[in-house]
């Protein structure tokens, strides 16, 4: 991630974060880019862009550079993009762990969430499994 964007952050959220994790269980990612980053992809080049401007959004741009890391399964990539927070699902080659990586954005609330469900847990101790 940060080879792509180097002043992103990544942030695990979910299950493991809360405690609630089973063995079956996926590790959730969130990256959280630069203010500048956060734009949507060029759909018609500009002024600056040309006429070779890139239409990729950061979800395939990261799957591409996920292809050639060698501890991904590059068959496992998929990229889920038509909905309403675009997630990429991938497994390590050893197939010990399934990532789902995702993008902060005004409509992801997976750390939010952390924060309520780590709340209702101190709350309800009995609710953990």
């Amino acid at each position: 991630v940060t080879t792509v964007w180097p002043r992103a952050q990544v942030n695990l959220y979910g299950s493991h974060v809360t405690g609630l994790a089973i063995p079956s269980s996926d590790l959730d990612f969130v990256i959280c880019l630069p203010a500048v980053h956060k734009n949507d992809p060029v759909i018609t080049p500009g002024d600056l862009e040309g006429r070779n401007a890139i239409n990729e959004s950061s979800q395939k741009l990261l799957s591409r550079r996920l292809k050639a890391e060698s501890w991904i399964d590059p068959r496992s990539i998929k990229v889920i993009e038509r909905t309403v927070v675009p997630v990429i699902k991938v497994s390590t080659k050893d197939a010990r762990a399934k990532l789902d990586i995702s993008f902060d954005g005004p409509v992801h609330h997976g750390l939010e969430a952390v924060d309520t469900v780590n709340k209702l847990l101190q709350q309800l101790p009995m609710a953990r499994p």
